[in-house]
């Protein structure tokens, strides 16, 4: 608790307004040629990541100062596997956001295979009671829209570091289209009918030629 304790004395409590504990976020987003994540957190988290390098205050200079530092953490943020396989960033970045989020950015291929999972590197961090969020967003065929929701959301915290995400399309079972049987042909009488009109025609012929040999 006294680092934390620490963090709280060194940035400014107009600065800890909106974050005022541990918060994270983290967003999936599946594009048709890339997979982009990208983590959010509260300064006290960023600054924790940084352990003693952390500047001693969260004003411009001390934001100019964790800059680069939080660029190198960005890389070994997230430890992220497609299936069994380990995926390696592209690119990776940190920003400071308008709304002192602090945004780590990985950009990763496409995969192609699933589920990935994704085990954070800050969740050791965080306290008992403290959550995060990672959701999951399939832009395959939405192309650069903003307003689509996730197709999956789940929490993370310091027992649970880890989440697993594949498209909807993958996740649904295949649908299988069931055929049915040709009917099956009915028992017909109409060759039992028949035979029976000719037996009984040819019955007839006998004994109409019978009788009238009888005649004769």
């Amino acid at each position: 608790m006294k680092p934390l304790i620490c963090l709280l004395a060194i940035l400014p409590m107009a600065r800890l307004a909106a974050h005022v504990g541990l918060e994270n976020t983290t967003d999936i987003r599946l594009h048709a040629d890339r997979m982009e994540i990208v983590t959010r957190t509260s300064p006290m988290l960023a600054w924790a990541l940084l352990g003693p390098d952390a500047p001693a205050g969260y004003d411009a200079a001390g934001q100019e100062a964790a800059l680069p530092l939080l660029r190198q953490q960005a890389a070994r943020l997230l430890d992220v596997m497609a299936a069994e396989q380990q995926m390696v960033p592209l690119k990776t970045d940190c920003q400071f956001e308008v709304e002192d989020d602090i945004a780590f950015t990985l950009v990763f291929p496409r995969p192609t295979t699933w589920p990935v999972t994704i085990r954070t590197g800050f969740t050791h961090l965080l306290g008992e009671m403290d959550r995060g969020t990672v959701s999951f967003y399939d832009h395959t065929e939405a192309g650069y829209r903003r307003d689509i929701d996730p197709t999956a959301v789940r929490s993370i915290s310091r027992r649970h570091p880890k989440a697993s995400f594949q498209p909807v399309a993958i996740s649904a079972p295949p649908v299988t289209m069931e055929v049915p049987e040709p009917p099956k042909p009915g028992r017909t009488f109409w060759p039992v009918l028949i035979m029976v009109s000719v037996s009984g025609a040819v019955l007839l012929t006998v004994c109409f030629r019978w009788n009238h040999t009888r005649a004769m």
